[in-house]
């Protein structure tokens, strides 16, 4: 397989490998150079990311974060992932009560869990609690287990007097 240097759309030139019959180098050499480098089409990946990450994060009302700029571009990335996860948790409950024709209340109270949850979500804006808390599941188990915890400490105390 022969090595072949394209110059990019964006003017960098980079080297390929390019395997086929003499047409499909061709075509293949043809497209690669209406196409950006690896590097640049990395960084338009990133910064679109980063991008779409703020984007949701104003939508969801979620402050910034501190740390450095690395930090929190990683930490908002991981603070998104845990809000769609709390999101996608709270409508896998929903279906489960559904099925078993759950008492309004219970919704009620999946609702509160769900806003309460959002809103110790808010409250977290050190970039490295989120990094901390980053594999799966953890940042939701995280939030939500203190806001269940904090709810029924509440429900005991207004039930107890």
């Amino acid at each position: 397989m022969p090595n072949h240097r394209v110059t990019h759309a964006c003017g960098h030139q980079q080297n390929h490998r390019i395997a086929g019959k003499r047409e499909q180098r061709e075509y293949r050499m043809q497209w690669l150079q209406t196409q950006q480098c690896l590097e640049c089409w990395t960084r338009d990946m990133a910064e679109r990311n980063r991008r779409m990450v703020r984007e949701m994060a104003q939508a969801h009302g979620l402050p910034e974060l501190s740390g450095t700029d690395k930090q929190v571009n990683w930490a908002m990335a991981i603070r998104q992932y845990v809000v769609a996860d709390l999101d996608a948790w709270v409508e896998d409950e929903k279906a489960r009560m559904e099925r078993r024709q759950a008492e309004p209340a219970e919704y009620r109270n999946l609702e509160r869990l769900r806003r309460r949850s959002m809103t110790r979500i808010r409250s977290i804006t050190r970039a490295g609690w989120w990094i901390n808390h980053r594999e799966p599941g953890q940042g939701r188990e995280a939030v939500v287990g203190q806001t269940r915890r904090l709810m029924e400490r509440e429900r005991r105390r207004s039930a107890g007097g």
